[in-house]
C-alpha cells in the first residue's frame, strides 16, 4: 500500500508538470499571435509616418486614408493622429468635439522615447469601448503621434476559437494587472474583464519573463498556471501578460484515478487473500486438528476398559 501511495504521488507530480507544460504551450501560442499583431502595428505606423498626407497634415485626405485602412483591418478599433499638444486632428472614425490624448500613457511615452510605445486598458473616446493603444511619433518638426487602438472585442472573438483542454482558461492583462480578455464568456469572466485580479498575488507572482505557478485562482479553485510577459525592446516593463491555467483537479484526475484503481485492486487482492487463508487454513489445519481432538476425546473416553482387558 505504501508503494502504491508513493507511486501515485509521483504520478500526480508528473501530471502537474505535464499540465504546466501544456499551459506554457498555450501561452507561447497566444504570445506569438500577439507579437504578430504588434509587428503589424509597427509596419502600419511606420508607413503612415512617411506618407505626404500625414507629413503635410492634410486633414481630409488623411481621414479618408485612415478610414480605408480601418475598413480593411478589423482588428483595429480606430487609427488617429494627434498634434504635439495631444489633440486629434485626424481619425478613421469621425469625431465632433476636440479630443485630447495627451494624458494617455502611449502618447507620453511615444513623445518621450521617439519610438513605438504601448498603452493600457482604456475606454476609447472615439469608439466608446475597451481598447489597448499603441503610439508612434511622426519624425518631423510637427511632433505628431499616430495612435492605433486594438479592438479587444475582436481579439476576444478570435481567442474564443482556441481549443483548450477541459478545465483550462487563459487571459491577457496589461502592465497594471487589468484583465483585458478572458477566453470564457460567463458572468464571472465579465466581472473580471476591466478589473484587477481579485487575488492580487496571481498577478504579483508573475515576475520572470515566463514561468509556471501553482495556487488558488480568481474563482477560488486550486489551479496550475503558466504565463509570459510581452515587452517592447525599449520599454522597461511588460505591456502585456499572457496567462493560462488549468484546474488542479483536472490536471491530476488521471493520476488520482490510477491510484484509486490500484488501491481498489490491492484491497480486493487483500480480501481474496484473507478468504484463501481462511479457507485453506480451515481445510488444512483447523479441520484436521478438530478431527484429531475429537478422536483423542473418543480415545480417552474408551481407554479405561480396553486397558483392563
Amino acid at each position: 500500500m505504501g508503494l502504491i501511495v508513493y507511486s501515485g504521488l509521483a504520478e500526480r507530480k508528473a501530471a502537474i508538470d505535464d499540465a504546466k507544460k501544456e499551459c506554457l504551450k498555450v501561452v507561447n501560442s497566444i504570445a506569438s499571435e500577439q507579437q504578430a499583431v504588434v509587428a503589424g502595428v509597427q509596419q502600419l505606423v511606420t508607413a503612415l509616418a512617411f506618407l505626404p498626407e500625414v507629413q503635410s497634415r492634410s486633414i481630409a485626405a488623411t481621414n479618408a486614408l485612415l478610414s480605408e485602412l480601418l475598413r480593411k483591418n478589423p482588428q483595429y478599433a480606430n487609427i488617429g493622429i494627434a498634434d504635439k499638444s495631444g489633440l486629434l486632428w485626424a481619425s478613421a472614425l469621425p469625431f465632433e468635439e476636440k479630443l485630447s490624448i495627451a494624458e494617455r500613457k502611449y502618447y507620453r511615452d511615444a513623445v518621450r522615447t521617439g519610438m513605438l510605445s504601448s498603452g493600457e486598458y482604456t475606454i476609447a473616446k472615439t469608439v466608446k469601448k475597451a481598447v489597448m493603444n499603441f503610439g508612434y511619433p511622426v519624425k518631423n518638426a510637427s511632433n505628431q503621434v499616430i495612435a492605433v487602438a486594438l479592438d479587444l472585442e475582436y481579439a476576444q472573438r478570435n481567442f474564443e476559437k482556441i481549443s483548450l483542454p477541459p478545465g483550462s482558461s487563459f487571459g491577457l492583462l496589461d502592465h497594471r494587472g487589468i484583465i483585458l480578455i478572458r477566453n470564457r464568456q460567463d458572468p464571472f469572466s465579465e466581472k473580471l474583464v476591466g478589473n484587477r485580479d481579485p487575488r492580487q498575488e496571481n498577478f504579483t507572482r508573475m515576475t520572470a519573463r515566463e514561468g509556471t505557478l501553482e495556487g488558488i485562482g480568481n474563482d477560488g479553485i486550486p489551479r496550475v498556471a503558466a504565463y509570459k510577459q510581452m515587452i517592447l525592446p525599449h520599454e522597461p516593463t511588460p505591456y502585456l501578460y499572457v496567462r493560462s491555467s488549468i484546474t488542479m483537479a483536472s490536471a491530476i484526475s488521471k493520476a488520482n484515478t490510477a491510484m484509486l484503481m490500484n488501491m481498489t485492486a490491492l484491497v480486493a487482492l487483500y480480501a481474496m487473500g484473507l478468504l484463501l487463508v481462511w479457507f485453506i487454513g480451515k481445510r488444512v489445519i483447523v479441520n484436521p486438528i478438530t478431527r484429531l481432538v475429537k478422536a483423542s476425546e473418543q480415545l480417552a473416553a474408551g481407554a479405561g476398559p480396553s486397558l483392563n482387558r
